[in-house]
């Protein structure tokens, strides 16, 4: 939670004369300033971050309470703004509605889709890699990315319409988001299995916001999360940096309020008493 002290004590001195005209003008500025600081917010957490920039953002507020202007950012986010150490994610994922357990050993075990066919703005750059080697792949088979299949009489095709597997993109370098393997070998998880083995290009009817129905196209992979993976290297989130978004936000804001808001509100002052 971000609080900015809006602070106008120079102006003691002329508060006995010019009591209104201070309440009204430190009123305003405190209101501006909590709403451009606000968007600043924003602003720079759409330019930096990319799968969790709508979640961020969905948990980002600004309101008032008496005189207080106050941005929060919900709990459930607040791990984006103040990172997170590399950890084991199975758990977290078997607690999924869609969790099954296996009637062969008992083991719990979930179905994780990811897909690839979604906006830039919403993937990382390594995510975006992966896309770029499914595109050209389809491009190259002549199979549409972007555009809905149909088939002779015109009519929308539906299902599971083409799959696949890619060696491709290759590991250029240690780090984030090249997967496990040695360098130059095809990015892949730590079972070895290619991230691009078993991409799967569908077709299906989704209801729209008009109550009619349109199609979409799904280009994805899916992998299984199992309680068998408890205690061993899979499905290892590496950690997260923090963002460090407020503290940004709270040194810009305060820039502001020397530099630009208390000169105008002054002029704004003296301005009133001609």
């Amino acid at each position: 939670m971000l609080y900015l002290k809006v602070d106008f004590s120079d102006l003691n001195n002329l508060e006995k004369t010019l009591g209104p005209a201070i309440e009204k003008a430190t009123k305003e500025a405190a209101r501006d300033l909590s709403a451009m600081t606000y968007e600043h917010l924003r602003e720079n957490v759409q330019s930096k971050l990319h799968t969790t920039t709508e979640k961020y953002l969905n948990s980002l507020s600004i309101y008032q309470d008496g005189d207080v202007w106050i941005i929060n950012l919900d709990a459930k986010a607040r791990w984006i703004e103040d990172g997170m150490e590399a950890h084991s994610m199975v758990e977290d994922l078997l607690k999924s509605k869609s969790a099954k357990t296996s009637k062969k050993d008992g083991s719990r075990y979930v179905v994780i889709p990811f897909q690839h066919n979604v906006g830039a703005s919403k993937q990382t750059p390594q995510a975006t890699d992966l896309t770029n080697a499914i595109k050209a792949h389809m491009k190259q088979q002549k199979i549409p990315y972007g555009k809905l299949e149909k088939d002779e009489q015109g009519n929308v095709k539906s299902g599971l319409l083409h799959k696949f597997n890619l060696d491709k993109p290759l590991k250029t370098k240690q780090g984030v988001g090249q997967g496990s393997g040695p360098i130059g070998s095809p990015k892949q998880g730590t079972t070895g299995t290619p991230f691009l083995h078993g991409v799967s290009v569908h077709q299906y009817p989704i209801p729209t916001t008009g109550g009619g129905v349109g199609w979409k196209k799904f280009i994805m992979t899916f992998r299984v999360a199992s309680s068998k993976h408890i205690g061993t290297n899979k499905w290892i989130h590496p950690g997260l940096t923090p963002g460090y978004f407020f503290e940004e936000a709270y040194d810009w804001a305060l820039n502001l309020l020397e530099k630009e808001i208390k000169p105008k509100v002054i002029q704004s002052i003296l301005d009133s008493t001609k």
